[in-house]
């Protein structure tokens, strides 16, 4: 098995791979990992997270209706 370096304790180790979700609406993005040293608990990096189809289309519907509303705001500022 292949060993890195940790940048924080100096030790040769294998990282550990925690998985979670976000507290907030989490079947809108897919789950995030974090590569972890098992000894100062330092994360390397973190992979996953983005936006699902379904986070996706509920964003673009929201960015929809917010600038539906501002046309709307604009349109009766003018008259």
């Amino acid at each position: 098995m292949d060993h890195i370096q940790c940048t924080s304790c100096n030790k040769q180790i294998v990282p550990r791979l925690w998985h979670y979700r976000r507290w907030f609406l989490p079947s809108l993005h897919h789950m995030r990992t974090q590569f972890l040293c098992p000894f100062c608990g330092v994360v390397f990096y973190e992979r996953g997270g983005k936006l699902t189809g379904t986070g996706k289309f509920v964003l673009g519907f929201i960015a929809l209706c917010l600038v539906y509303m501002f046309l709307g705001l604009f349109a009766s500022i003018r008259h």
